[in-house]
């Protein structure tokens, strides 16, 4: 092998390593919807920040709520975000559908949350449509969490 092929060779698989990196360092998020019982519904955001930047990507659920939400968790995991990271939770308009109650998350202790509907007065939030889930100021790389969003499932009566 010549000393240019050679180069070449180690140029490109320094590229390919540092690209994995990239990929492998990216936020991830997953979802699931289940059923609690017969009226109430979960969209469960899991969620995993970037092992560099320490950022959660927005994720759109990939399901409609078409319902009420009521309640939210936010579920810290064994690597914690950092205290007091907030999460928004806005429909197709752009609105937070909790009205700001999801700010300022503890970092070790699961906690739950109602629409804050207006100051002081909480109470269910009508969705008809996708949510996307937006974590922000967490600054700990790889920090992994779960919302757990709770909703009683709308129904046509005719």
């Amino acid at each position: 092998m010549n000393k240019f092929k050679l180069k070449a060779f180690v140029i490109v698989i320094a590229g390919i390593l540092a690209f994995s990196g990239l990929i492998y360092a990216a936020s991830t998020v997953t979802q699931s919807r289940q059923a609690v019982n017969h009226d109430v519904m979960t969209l469960i955001f899991n969620w995993v920040a970037d092992a560099t930047t320490a950022e959660v990507s927005a994720a759109e659920s990939t399901s409609d709520i078409d319902g009420w939400v009521f309640m939210v968790e936010t579920i810290p995991s064994a690597t914690a975000p950092t205290a007091d990271y907030d999460v928004v939770l806005k429909n197709a308009a752009g609105i937070d559908i909790v009205g700001g109650a999801l700010a300022d998350r503890a970092d070790a202790t699961p906690e739950a949350a109602l629409p804050l509907l207006a100051t002081g007065t909480y109470g269910e939030r009508f969705v008809d449509g996708k949510l996307t889930m937006e974590i922000t100021n967490n600054l700990v790389s790889a920090a992994e969490g779960q919302v757990k969003i709770y909703f009683y499932q709308y129904r046509h009566t005719r």
